[in-house]
């Protein structure tokens, strides 16, 4: 509920600042723009479900042998089986969870994934997605998701009361260059709101990783999990030209790999470039074998 009380509290003193001296139709406009896109995700969401989510990628039913796999994944973890195991046909090698209660669970893992992993390695990839599914992440990550696409819709009802012209004959010219200014001010705030908040998001999910790593090393081995992660991220950069494209942005926290991007190494030369990395949605490969590894080390 964190991020819903932010999003109202932001929403309702934007609406009173803009009713107090642009008037209550501005004011509806800021109220409008910001509920919209919190709606309308999760509409989307409630649309689609777990197993939308896997068709709209292409996925399929998956075959006896892998729901095998998944089940004993879930028989180890101690966890109910999800309630729907997909394929998604493509060469990148990737796997996700989605869903947001138990009947429409799932976990879908590529073909190219299959290919590229030996058994134990597929299997510590699957409890990596239970991991997700243990902590919630993807009903977390779709509240964040929902509150920063509401945030984004303050910069737009700054952008529209802009735009707006006056139809009353009474409203004074005064009055019309202080609803621009208005304007321009949430324009200002909710971009800079929308960013803190959406590297916020990102930063919540790169933690939800190395906790679904933790998992997937505790149930099958650190070089399990270790091995599968390289093989992903060697491959990743292969299959370019059938990267997997989520849904929508609320999901990409829940692949084993961030769909169309090279994990690669932490990036510390330019400031700007270190800007850019605290929006991904994973950990680097470097940043997460060592995870693992330390991980391993405390076990011993």
């Amino acid at each position: 509920m964190g991020p819903y009380v932010g999003l109202a509290g932001i929403t309702t003193g934007s609406a009173l600042v803009v009713s107090s001296i642009a008037g209550a139709g501005p004011a509806a406009v800021v109220a409008g723009s910001v509920l919209l896109p919190t709606f309308a995700l999760w509409g989307q969401v409630l649309l689609f479900g777990g197993p939308g989510v896997a068709k709209s990628l292409g996925g399929q039913p998956a075959d006896a042998v892998l729901i095998r796999i998944v089940h004993d994944v879930a028989r180890r973890a101690k966890m109910p089986p999800p309630a729907h195991v997909f394929v998604v046909p493509t060469d990148a090698p990737n796997a996700f969870a989605a869903g947001f209660s138990e009947r429409d669970m799932t976990v879908a893992v590529t073909t190219g994934l299959r290919r590229a992993l030996n058994e134990a390695e597929l299997k510590a990839v699957i409890a990596h997605e239970m991991g997700h599914i243990r902590a919630r992440d993807v009903s977390k990550n779709m509240h964040l998701a929902a509150a920063v696409a509401g945030l984004g819709g303050v910069y737009e009802a700054g952008r529209i009361l802009t735009r707006s012209k006056s139809s009353s004959k009474s409203k004074t010219k005064d009055k019309e260059g202080s609803t621009r200014l208005v304007g321009l001010g949430l324009m200002a705030g909710g971009f800079a709101a929308k960013l803190g908040g959406e590297a916020f998001r990102c930063a919540e999910s790169r933690n939800a990783e190395f906790e679904a790593d933790r998992m997937g090393a505790m149930l099958y081995g650190p070089h399990a999990m270790s091995s599968a992660l390289r093989k992903i991220d060697a491959l990743a950069s292969k299959a370019s030209g059938q990267k997997l494209n989520a849904h929508a942005s609320a999901f990409t926290h829940a692949y084993i790999s961030n769909p169309g991007r090279h994990a690669g190494k932490p990036i510390r030369r330019q400031w700007w470039q270190r800007v850019v990395r605290a929006f991904n949605t994973h950990p680097s490969l470097d940043e997460r074998i060592a995870a693992i590894q330390s991980q391993g080390r405390s076990a011993a």
